[in-house]
């Protein structure tokens, strides 16, 4: 198993997320947190991965994703950074193994 960490720095709420992805082609729905009482998250459907962005904050997401392969999940890492990227949105996603150690990060250093 394959996983994503990161953190997504934003103000939009999370319809507002959820609706900018939709119009960019990459399907997503709001739901209702279990974690906290109030509040919601982005559930996103890209490839065979399972990905959420959880409202942690007014101005922060923390944004959770796995899958049983390598390859899909640099390629929803891909697709993300290119939507937040051209939302004007600042990120961080890293991709871990099974084994807590660090594949590849994105936004990648330069």
């Amino acid at each position: 198993m394959f996983y994503v960490n990161g953190t997504l720095l934003t103000e939009w709420l999370p319809a507002t997320l959820s609706a900018h992805f939709n119009r960019e082609g990459l399907a997503s729905e709001v739901r209702d947190s279990q974690h906290y009482e109030t509040g919601q998250y982005v559930r996103i459907w890209h490839a065979d991965a399972h990905i959420t962005l959880e409202r942690a904050g007014a101005a922060e997401y923390l944004v959770r994703a796995d899958s049983e392969t390598y390859p899909t999940l640099t390629d929803v890492c891909i697709h993300l950074s290119h939507h937040f990227s051209k939302a004007g949105l600042r990120y961080k996603l890293e991709i871990y193994d099974e084994d807590d150690q660090l594949l590849n990060e994105y936004p990648v250093a330069r």
